[in-house]
């Protein structure tokens, strides 16, 4: 929370890999409420949105349900390399660091890109934005530290979180 503080009326954040979204009340509250005087725009995005499950409804179908009611909320079916907005927040829950990972969940291997993917998310940022990554384990946190020491991002390390800011870590 106290990386949350971001001088701006408008809040724009970005949620990668979103998958379903059936995270999505819970990053909208806790920006919402960390930021309540600002208006705040959330976008999720995901490259397998339309992934059929057994019910028959995709990704993209539960993302939009589980969205429903959330102001300023947009779910995007597509490649985040391919995304070319500017954040002030981005959120990243377990991105690919492995290839296993991303091949058990049925991605093709053209897809692991892992530093290509940080560099953009980087790119991506508004002058003092936050990136947030949340890795899966002790092994995928310290790939993803060697990531951020190889592009020579400065970071804030937290329990299998790394954070980064645009401008400088306080």
């Amino acid at each position: 929370e106290s990386c949350i503080k971001i001088e701006k009326d408008n809040i724009k954040i970005l949620d990668i890999g979103a998958k379903n979204w059936f995270y999505v009340q819970e990053i909208y509250n806790f920006f919402k409420y960390n930021n309540f005087e600002k208006e705040i725009w959330l976008d999720g995005i995901e490259i397998d949105a339309f992934r059929v499950y057994a019910d028959f409804h995709t990704r993209y179908d539960y993302a939009i349900h589980y969205s429903k009611g959330l102001k300023n909320c947009r779910y995007i079916a597509g490649d985040f390399l391919k995304h070319n907005e500017k954040y002030d927040y981005i959120t990243w829950f377990y991105p690919f660091v492995t290839e296993f990972p991303l091949l058990e969940w049925g991605l093709p291997l053209r897809t692991f890109r892992p530093q290509e993917m940080l560099e953009h998310a980087l790119a991506s940022l508004n002058p003092g934005g936050i990136i947030i990554i949340k890795n899966l384990n002790e092994k995928e946190y310290e790939i993803q530290e060697k990531l951020f020491q190889k592009l020579d991002i400065p970071y804030k390390k937290e329990p299998q979180c790394l954070i980064t800011i645009s401008q400088n870590i306080s």
